[in-house]
């Protein structure tokens, strides 16, 4: 199941997870999403962006956790550009944790 942003999203460095941006409420009739890019990336891998129907979805992997192995947060951002030439951005919040948290 994809993550979906603006909800606190979990994953370990070694998966590799759909992240989702729902930009539907943000788009007039007939407006589609034309590009989008994904930003504050850190030591995260982020693979090239989908989009259909208002969702941007990005696929992440990586992440490296402190010594102790403490969670580490990544506010994390996609924007996009409408067919319409108008930008809008998502934030989210992703933890990078041990297995179990």
């Amino acid at each position: 199941m994809a993550k979906q942003a603006g909800e606190v999203n979990r994953k370990t460095p070694a998966e590799s997870a759909p992240f989702d941006f729902n930009f539907t409420d943000d788009l007039i009739t007939g407006e589609t999403i034309s590009s989008a890019t994904f930003h504050n990336t850190s030591d995260l891998t982020v693979g090239a962006p989908s989009f259909s129907s208002g969702v941007v979805q990005f696929n992440i992997s990586g992440g490296t956790l402190s010594a102790d192995n403490a969670p580490k947060n990544y506010d994390v951002e996609a924007r996009i550009v409408t067919s319409l030439s108008n930008t809008y951005a998502g934030c989210g919040l992703l933890v990078l944790e041990t297995c179990g948290g």
